[in-house]
């Protein structure tokens, strides 16, 4: 068995393992499969500067950064983007 199958085996065990912990009693194990494949794909399209961005954001609210509201925001994407105003 190669490392990579080998890897495989054993993550999809660990993820079975966590949902059944939960509680999932409603998991075939064709929906099992499905729903770690579903769980690899997404794990795949994370950076790990995601974690990053994520905890500074955190810490900004903790020291009462109130952000920008909605409106602020989408004017800036519109404006970045070339995109119409808001109807």
């Amino acid at each position: 068995m190669d490392t990579t199958t080998r890897d495989d085996i054993r993550d999809f065990h660990k993820y079975l393992g966590k949902e059944i912990r939960k509680g999932r009693s409603d998991l075939t194990p064709e929906k099992a499969i499905e729903e770690w494949r579903a769980w690899v794909d997404m794990q795949e399209c994370y950076d790990v500067d995601d974690d990053e961005a994520i905890r500074q954001v955190l810490e900004d609210i903790a020291n009462g950064d109130k952000g920008i509201t909605f409106e602020e925001a989408d004017r800036q994407l519109r404006k970045e983007f070339d995109l119409p105003p808001r109807q």
